[in-house]
């Protein structure tokens, strides 16, 4: 979940981007944050996850964005909120690295604890009245994997609310801001 999205304006003021909460999937690009004023802008800002309150809300079974049972910790979306950040596949944990043996991962980051504020560095861009605007980022997901020694079993599996309060989900966790750049 990419939430709390905020335009830094040339002055260094910030606009905040009303409403706009996004379910990130990897096959979906490009995504649409709604109207925001004309201007001169220099960076954007975001969290990854969502705030307190709206991660204790039970979705409308309508809600598209948060009626989503991948991005839940239990059969249901409450209690305790929501996960962040579903990671999952198989990756080579061997030394050489080379695909030959391949161990399924799965990084399941959410709770209050773990949401991530990105500030993206400055990139001046500008928006017109009346014309579409692009922010081009790029999401690199091996930098999750950043200090994580992949050879330890114990290393790919973050599943439940309990597993978020220990170190590896707050080393994933902290990763989270170095995934992103234009």
């Amino acid at each position: 979940f990419i939430s709390a999205i905020q335009l830094v304006r040339a002055d260094g003021s910030l606009y905040n981007v009303p409403g706009a909460t996004i379910l990130k999937v990897q096959q979906t690009e490009p995504y649409t944050i709604g109207s925001v004023p004309a201007g001169n802008y220099q960076s954007v800002r975001f969290t990854v996850g969502l705030d307190s309150v709206t991660n204790l809300k039970t979705p409308a079974a309508n809600d598209s964005t948060f009626n989503q049972p991948l991005m839940w910790f239990g059969p249901s979306a409450q209690p305790p909120g929501y996960v962040f950040v579903n990671f999952q596949g198989s990756i080579d944990t061997t030394v050489a690295a080379n695909g030959s043996v391949l161990m399924p991962f799965n990084y399941r980051i959410g709770t209050n604890s773990r949401k991530r504020t990105v500030s993206m560095p400055v990139q001046n861009f500008t928006v017109t009245p009346n014309q579409v605007q692009y922010v081009h980022i790029v999401i690199d997901y091996t930098k999750l994997f950043t200090g994580i020694k992949l050879s330890v079993l114990s290393n790919l599996s973050v599943n439940s609310v309990a597993d978020n309060s220990g170190v590896l989900a707050a080393e994933i966790s902290n990763n989270i801001p170095l995934m992103f750049h234009y």
